[in-house]
């Protein structure tokens, strides 16, 4: 998922076109203060006029969090973004009739991510590593992430709910890029975040499974279905092995393509 500037609105469509899944209409992180009344009206022209593009809200506890709830009432995004998300009243107050994806980016989010995963409108939980990270005086790197990376994950499988790793910031570093999606996939998330349109490519990449790994996983399945005790690359077939069998073949892209 793509983030774009709210207050680039001739950037919209070029976010659309470069490849990732969505992308995401950004009024928080990457509108200053002074633009965000500027990027709440283009994004709601935009809206309006059929844009099919999730949109990222300021805090709904604050001022403008609330300017965009009542700009986009009536409105229907592909999806909404809530950012510092702590409790569940903090998703309950999204009046916008559209799915919900509830970014944790503070300890207190995490304390109560149970609670949140849980609310029927959340369709995704979003990590967010670097505010947490500045709470924490922490700093985001892969040791110190890891835990809380496997918090969302449990929070989110436990609800039956998408997991959605933290953008890479290095944006001239694709193989850094290359190798914090293939971390997110190792831990288990079902997409990741990015907040520039070259790293679309190596984050496609990590989520794509093998040739190999498709092979085994469709072995493993067909194997179940013959019935009985089976085998598989010297593997006997148990129900965690198909599960894993099935979330790699889930991560084929759509036009049925992989590596």
């Amino acid at each position: 998922m793509l983030f774009v500037p709210g207050d680039r609105p001739e950037r919209y469509q070029k976010a659309l076109r470069s490849g990732a899944d969505l992308a995401i209409v950004d009024l928080e992180d990457a509108v200053a203060p002074a633009s965000k009344a500027k990027a709440r009206e283009a994004a709601r022209v935009a809206f309006a006029d059929g844009l099919e593009a999730c949109l990222r809200i300021n805090s709904p506890t604050g001022e403008f969090g609330r300017a965009d709830l009542a700009a986009f009432a009536g409105l229907h995004p592909r999806a909404i973004m809530i950012p510092k998300v702590e409790t569940v009243e903090d998703v309950a107050a999204i009046g916008i009739g559209a799915p919900l994806i509830a970014l944790i980016e503070s300890v207190r989010g995490l304390r109560n991510i149970d609670a949140i995963a849980a609310e029927p409108n959340v369709v995704a939980l979003g990590f967010g590593a670097y505010d947490l990270c500045a709470e924490l005086g922490a700093q985001p790197i892969p040791e110190v992430l890891g835990p809380y990376r496997s918090e969302v994950i449990c929070a989110a499988r436990l609800a039956k709910k998408l997991a959605l790793d933290a953008p890479f910031l290095g944006v001239g570093d694709l193989a850094g890029a290359l190798e914090d999606a293939r971390r997110a996939v190792a831990y288990g998330f079902d997409g990741k975040l990015a907040i520039h349109p070259s790293h679309v490519a190596p984050l496609r990449e990590a989520f794509t499974p093998s040739v190999d790994d498709v092979r085994h996983s469709r072995s493993v399945l067909e194997a179940v279905e013959r019935g009985g005790v089976a085998v598989v690359d010297g593997k006997m077939v148990d129900p965690p092995l198909v599960a894993a069998a099935r979330r790699i073949l889930a991560r084929i892209p759509t036009t049925g393509e992989h590596r």
